[in-house]
This record gives C-alpha cells, structure tokens and sequence, in this order.
C-alpha cells in the first residue's frame, strides 16, 4: 500500500470518526427534552413558609435543608406540615402533581385558600379544618397529578403533609408542576435511546453477519463473527421490548416469551471470547459461560411466570465474573505470546476500549440532565451496596464496542490484503503470458535457425576450402555464441509445456543444477493455455529461485513430472532448497506465487499439495480434465 492510499484511508477514517461523533451528539440533544417540568423543591429561592400542626394549632417553624429535594425539623414534633408560598411560575396548561411515599398519610392541596386537592375525601376535620390522623395508615407509594385553574398565577399554593402520629421523623411532601406537553416531551425523549440504540444494534447485527458472507467469498469465514450477530440480535430485542414504541405495538404481543431470553444477550458475547481463546481456556470459559446460561434462563422463566417480565434481569455478579475470568485468560495468552512491546493493533484497541468508555459516560449522563457523577456513582458506588447491573453494562458496552470494531478492522485489513493480491497476481498472469510469447517466438527463431544451417554449413566449407582458416573459425564462434542461447532440445509434445519447460530447464543446467524431467503430455489438453502458463511458470519460477539461493558446493537440482492417468493431469515439481520457514514466510512474491497456483488448480476440481523443509520444496497437484471422446 503506497503511502498516497494510507493518506487516504487515513482521511477517510478521519472523516468516519467525525461523522459518528456527530450522529453521537444529534442523538444525544435528541434524548434531552427542551420543555421541562417545574420542581418546587425547599430551596431557599422558592421561597415556602412552613408551620407545625401540632393538635389543632399550627405555628411557624424554620426547617433544615437536607438537600435541593428534601428539609427535616429536627427536634419537633407535630402531626402535620403546612408549606405555602406564591405561584410564579407559568406553564400553558399547567398541572400539578404530587408523589407520595409511605412515611406520610396523605396531603392536602390548596390555591388561594380552596381546596384543589386532597387524599382524605371524607375524613374527619377537626375544627380548624385539618384532618384527624388518628387511626391512619400511611399512603402507599404513587404520584397524582391534576390541572391547575387558568387563574393560577400568583395565588397562595398551600401543601399540607400528615403524618401518621406525632413524629419527629418530619419530612414534608413538595409537589411539581407540569403540563400535557410537558409529559408528552419527556415520555417522547425518554424513547430515543431505547429506539437508537435498538436501530443502531440491528445494523450492527446486519454488518456482521455480512462480514461472515463477504468471507465465505474469500474462503475463510469466520464462524465467530456469526455470535456477535446472534449478540447484536438478542440486544435488537432487548432494546425494543424497553422502548415506548415496543410497549405500545404488537411487538410486545407476538413477542413476549423473547423478553428474557434476550436479557440474556450477553451469552453469544462471552461465547465469542471463550472461542478467542485457546487450549483449556477456551473450553472453561464455554462452558462456565454455558452452564450460567441454562441457570439464568432457568431462574429467568421462573421470575417471570411468579412477578412478570418486569423482574426479569440477568444475574450481573455471574456475568461480571465470567468478564473477569475472560480478561484473565486473555493476559495469560498474552503472556504466552512473550510480546515484549505491545503491537500497533494492540495499541489501537486499547484507544477504541478508552473512546467507548469515554462515550458511554457522555452518552449516559444525558439521561441524568449532563450529570457524570450521577451516573459514575450509579457504575462505581451502587455495586458496594450489591447492585451490580449498571456496572454489567457498562462493561458489557465496552466489550461489545471493542470487539466489533476488532472485528470490522480485521475484516477491512483482509479486504486490503485480498485487492494487493489480487494485483499482485493479475501481475504475475501478465508476466506470465508475456514471457511465453517471448519464449515462443525465440523457439519459432530457433527453429528457423536450424533451418538455415545448411546455409550456413555451405558458407564454412567454402571458407574452409579456400585456405580462409581464422575467418571460418571467427564465423563458427559467432555461431556457436547465437546457439547457446537456443533450447537444445524436445521436452514435450505439448508446444506450451515443451517451450516454458524448456526454458527454465537450460536456464537450470546453466546455473550447473541437475535436471530430471517426465512430462508425458500429449499435444492439446483441455485447459485455458493462460492458466497452465501462469501454473507452470509460477512452478519453476519458485523452483529455479530456491534452487539460486543453495550453495553451489551442495546438491542443486529440479526434478519435474508431468503426466495424465485417466481423467486427471498430475503436476509435480521438487527442487533443493535453503531457507528457513520463517524466511519463507516473509517471501511475499514466492506466497503469492503458490496462491496463483492454488486458485488454478482449484478453478480445475484440484487441489495444490506443498511439502517443505529446509533443504528441500515440492509441490504436487491434480487437474480433472474433461477429454474430447
């Protein structure tokens, strides 16, 4: 690759990453809503007034903030607390609401001293109209909501929260405001995440998949990549039965018994590192990956037959572990390796690992209004009181988004590896097919040399006869010097085959390698003449280099054959050799060489078998042909 192309590419990878930073950031205003409701928290600044119910008395009372949602009255007592404070704030179509917790009874709201709402529709009042809370159970949990009058502006919001004896556990109730649109914006928002990232996961799971095709055409599939499509699919699902629009379509319906299966999407993921792996690591962590699988889905049916698919979750401990225990083997295998310094690739993954890190965060903290520290304290903190499944994520995220783009970037460098052989070969087929036009020709000259002979034979015995000794020596040596270059001999009966193996045979003896041939081969075969020339120059191409790199003082030499039996044409060359398998590795020509020959003899239902050491190279094929009868 020249270095104009890896500008290019480089540009066109710069180009990528800016464009999904961009996609990243439209997804992410997306999800954050721009009509918001109103928290009328006890902050200082919104200026609420309190008083202690106390009996039927009530008298002012001064609170402590314990944080921007909540006060306490430490050292009182009273059954009830009255806040009140002037509404300004406007909202088309306001509402307000309220969320009631089991530490209270139940409230009373009023606007400008009527009634709006209250939770003790007939209870007993005592005389300056609070309700009697003897004998009250605490509210269960729920949140009410209802419209406020158009005329609400300015007027006295009074919240009064009872308890449900005389309790120095004073925590009033505050309510919100909102508006239809209000609800609607943040339930629509609320669904771009679960909707983009279901999107986002099925094109994933298509790419994958067609990863897996595009190399069954390059002949080495990768049966891996098939589990991150299972992955990507699973987590399609998961993503739409958690979105707005999968609870309100037939999706649901026709789908349901998918839900916990799907939470356990986790399972082809760790699969594909297990089969990443190698010797006994591959086969512990398949199967502790396996047998939590069975127990997950086992204790998943379970939980949804007793409390629904709200319950259903996968166990974030054991998925957590089996993470761990693939990290684990992964540095082992590393090790093994014996890498003293870590790779290019290495080096690249490890900057996609820390960009997924980094993108979750941004990407999660939008749903918290920006706040990293909620979320981090959600990932690093919730998991010391045993609430692992934040954490799961987060690490299930990053895994994914390595590994995929491992995969991706794998697959691109071996579409880039097949286009530079692909050329390299076309190369080689042209230079195969120009030499054989050379070497032709020179046998058509050779043919009509020794056709002139007799001429020139008349020429020297006039010389001769003529006492002319030195200029008949001089005309001879001329002669001979043009002949060298001439085949000496009728290898085959096959033009082709007799004229390359020719050529490459002399050029062998020259070089004072030994030559044994047999190509029995009659004058026709049924095969593209530019496939057998590109094959068995390709063959003593390779033969004639290794032959050059042994040293003259040791045993040099090529012995060939060529032959038909029935239906098929075998092809066998070996030669000396000397070169280490390392060394012969790094030859990408000779590689590229054999590739040639492997592509021909499969097009022809053969195979192309190599032996090699370091002394010596052979290579043996066969080619079913098809006889005209």
């Amino acid at each position: 690759m020249g270095s104009s192309q890896k500008k290019q590419y480089i540009f066109g990878g710069i180009i990528a990453a800016a464009v999904l930073v961009m996609l990243v950031a439209v997804f992410v205003l997306l999800s954050r809503t721009n009509i918001k409701d109103i928290s009328m928290n006890p902050s200082p600044d919104m200026g609420w007034e309190y008083e202690l119910i106390t009996g039927s008395e009530a008298r002012p009372a001064s609170p402590e903030l314990i944080d921007e949602f909540t006060v306490s009255f430490p050292g009182e007592t009273c059954r009830a607390v009255k806040a009140t404070r002037t509404i300004n704030e406007q909202i088309d179509g306001a509402q307000l609401g309220v969320y009631l917790y089991d530490a209270v009874c139940g409230v009373d709201i009023l606007l400008g001293g009527e009634m709006l709402y209250t939770s003790f529709e007939g209870a007993p009042r005592d005389e300056a109209g609070f309700v009697v809370t003897d004998g009250l159970a605490p509210a269960s949990s729920e949140t009410t909501e209802f419209f406020l009058p158009d005329d609400y502006l300015g007027k006295d919001l009074t919240v009064i929260t009872y308890f449900p004896a005389e309790t120095d556990q004073i925590i009033p109730v505050f309510p919100y405001m909102t508006s239809v649109d209000a609800s609607f914006a943040i339930t629509s928002v609320e669904n771009v995440p679960p909707v983009a990232g279901a999107t986002l996961c099925a094109i994933l799971a298509f790419l994958t998949a067609l990863v897996y095709v595009l190399d069954i055409s390059n002949g080495k599939p990768d049966k891996k990549v098939l589990l991150l499509t299972l992955f990507y699919f699973m987590l399609t699902i998961q993503q739409a039965f958690s979105s707005l629009a999968g609870s309100y379509s037939i999706f649901t319906d026709k789908l349901n018994m998918l839900d916990f299966i799907c939470e356990l999407y986790m399972a082809p993921l760790l699969m594909f590192a297990a089969f990443s792996l190698t010797s006994w690591r591959r086969w512990i962590l398949a199967s502790a990956t396996g047998a939590w699988f069975v127990y997950d889905f086992i204790r998943l049916i379970r939980y949804r037959i007793m409390y629904g698919p709200f319950f259903a979750q996968a166990s974030a401990p054991i998925i957590l572990i089996l993470y761990a225990l693939a990290a684990a083997f992964a540095i082992v295998e590393i090790k093994l390796k014996k890498k003293k310094h870590p790779t290019k690739s290495d080096l690249v993954y490890a900057g996609i690992a820390i960009i997924a890190i980094i993108s979750r965060i941004i990407i999660k903290s939008a749903e918290w209004g920006g706040n990293i520290g909620v979320y981090m304290q959600q990932v690093l903190v919730e998991p010391l009181v045993g609430y692992f499944y934040p954490l799961m994520l987060f690490v299930s995220y990053v895994c994914a988004v390595t590994v995929t783009s491992a995969v991706i970037i794998e697959f691109v460098k071996r579409t880039l590896r097949t286009r530079e052989l692909i050329n390299v070969l076309s190369e080689q087929n042209r230079y195969a097919m120009e030499s054989y036009k050379r070497i032709a020709a020179s046998e058509e000259a050779t043919y009509a040399a020794r056709h002139e002979m007799r001429h020139h034979m008349v020429v020297l015995s006039g010389m001769l006869q003529e006492g002319d000794t030195d200029k008949a020596r001089e005309y001879a040596a001329a002669l001979t010097d043009e002949y060298d270059e001439l085949p000496k001999g009728r290898y085959s009966k096959n033009t082709m085959v007799n004229i390359i193996a020719g050529t490459y045979l002399e050029r062998a003896k020259s070089l004072g390698v030994e030559t044994e041939y047999s190509l029995n081969l009659p004058e026709t075969l049924p095969i593209a003449d530019t496939d057998l020339c590109v094959f068995i120059t390709n063959m003593f191409e390779n033969a004639l280099n290794a032959c050059e790199k042994v040293d003259a003082s040791e045993k040099r030499y090529i012995k060939t054959t060529m032959y038909i039996k029935g239906n098929y044409l075998f092809i066998s060359c070996a030669n000396s050799a000397h070169y280490p398998e390392a060394e012969a590795r790094k030859s990408r020509t000779h590689g590229y060489g054999l590739e040639n020959m492997k592509r021909i003899a499969e097009k022809y239902g053969g195979v192309v078998k190599i032996d090699r050491d370091n002394t010596s190279f052979s290579v043996k094929s066969g080619f079913y042909m098809k006889f005209d009868v």
